[in-house]
């Protein structure tokens, strides 16, 4: 099993857009979106927010992303 931790770029929209809708279905009250909101945008919403003056950072099990944390400034 390999574990690796890194900051999410472009190209893993789809990967974060996954595992934060699950989150808000199971945490809602963890988040400020909503998710019948964030589950209708398209994944170019969810790019942008790996691309921003945010860092968003992934861990990864297998190369499979199993947790985020973002660090806004």
């Amino acid at each position: 099993m390999s574990w690796s931790i890194r900051q999410l770029k472009e190209e893993d929209a789809d990967a974060f857009r996954t595992i934060r809708l699950e989150a808000l279905l199971d945490s809602p009250e963890a988040f400020g979106g909503n998710y019948d909101e964030e589950s209708r945008e398209p994944l170019e919403t969810f790019a942008t927010q790996l691309t921003g003056s945010s860092a968003v950072f992934g861990a990864f099990q297998d190369r499979r992303i199993i947790a985020v944390m973002g660090l806004g400034g």
